[in-house]
């Protein structure tokens, strides 16, 4: 006999500032465990059925491809302890949202994410019908789910590449050659964060930032790196990271692949927007 599970996701740095009930596929509700804690998920059905783990993991995939935030699914049985050291003396077990936290605050720092700000519609429900939009790009969102998970830049660069691979169903230098020049002016979407100086808040948008930073490495990359950028990005960076041998891989620093994953991520989310 299979036991219904409840399951949860934390999503950090997520906070929902919506009084709209969100609904998913008009099947699911998205509902905040505690909306004071922030970043804690969970789908409601909204009729009698069992929610299938696979279809959550999908759902969240998208959520965290829109808000890029990293996600971790949770059992409400679990108690959240999922690390059991193996030091025999001294047993330790945590939650891994430490983790997911360090990360964001690695890559975001103190900055909140507005979950869906502005689409709010008269009804007062969203309506996210993430089956008919992103069905046929699964594996790519898996893949952009795991980079945002990454601590090491390395392998956040190398799954950003993969998706372009998966798209395209080739290295992808050919369509990083005809799309890298189209990064600034793509339409990548609205995705507002919140942040503090020292005496109030402020408003910024992301992707204006990621924008910037991606300006700014291609330009030193043009400049500096005697080759062809989409050559740099596969033969050096990628080929590189995955296996390295070729004599022109990896003559590379990590605070430079740190600077190409700003590259990497906005080529990779171009090419899942453009087949949707």
């Amino acid at each position: 006999m299979k036991k219904n599970v409840n399951y949860f996701a934390y999503i950090p740095g997520l906070i929902d500032n919506t009084c709209s009930q969100i609904k998913i596929d008009n099947k699911y509700f998205l509902e905040q465990t505690d909306p004071a804690q922030g970043g804690y998920f969970y789908l409601k059905p909204t009729r009698k059925n069992i929610l299938k783990l696979k279809d959550i993991i999908f759902y969240f995939n998208c959520l965290s491809f829109e808000n890029e935030s990293p996600f971790w699914i949770f059992e409400e049985s679990n108690d959240i302890k999922l690390f059991d050291s193996i030091d025999p003396f001294n047993k330790y077990e945590n939650n891994p949202f430490f983790l997911l936290d360090e990360i964001q605050f690695l890559k975001f720092g103190i900055i909140l994410i507005n979950f869906l700000d502005n689409e709010e519609d008269d009804n007062f429900i969203i309506k996210l019908m993430y089956s008919k939009k992103y069905h046929n790009k699964k594996n790519e969102l898996s893949l952009y789910s795991q980079a945002l998970k990454q601590s090491d830049p390395f392998f956040e660069y190398l799954n950003y590449y993969r998706i372009i691979e998966s798209i395209e169903k080739s290295n992808g230098k050919k369509w990083i050659k005809e799309n890298i020049e189209n990064i600034n002016d793509f339409n990548f979407g609205k995705l507002k964060g919140v942040t503090r100086n020292k005496t109030k808040k402020i408003e910024i948008d992301i992707y204006e930032i990621l924008k910037n930073k991606c300006s700014e490495r291609l330009r030193y990359i043009k400049k500096n790196i005697e080759m062809p950028i989409e050559k740099y990005l596969y033969n050096v960076n990628r080929c590189g990271i995955a296996h390295g041998n070729n004599p022109i891989d990896f003559n590379t620093h990590l605070s430079e692949i740190q600077s190409d994953v700003y590259v990497m991520k906005l080529l990779a989310k171009m090419a899942i927007i453009k087949k949707l």
